[in-house]
């Protein structure tokens, strides 16, 4: 567990940065307003399944 807290810290962050109204980006700017979202999701969404895949190798899950 202890080898996730920095990836289980970035997805916690990157839900956290989609989901707030202030941005590095203002979403008033087409297509790149909403492109920090994006990537900034998609680095969430590896770094939980990476999780989630290491934990289930271990066994910790189902």
């Amino acid at each position: 567990m202890k080898g996730n807290l920095p990836k289980i810290v970035v997805v916690i962050v990157a839900i956290i940065y989609v989901i707030s109204p202030i941005d590095v980006v203002p979403d008033l700017i087409p297509f790149v307003g909403y492109l920090d979202d994006v990537i900034v999701g998609l680095v969430g969404l590896k770094n939980a399944v990476s999780i989630f895949i290491g934990n289930q190798q271990q066994g910790q899950i189902g």
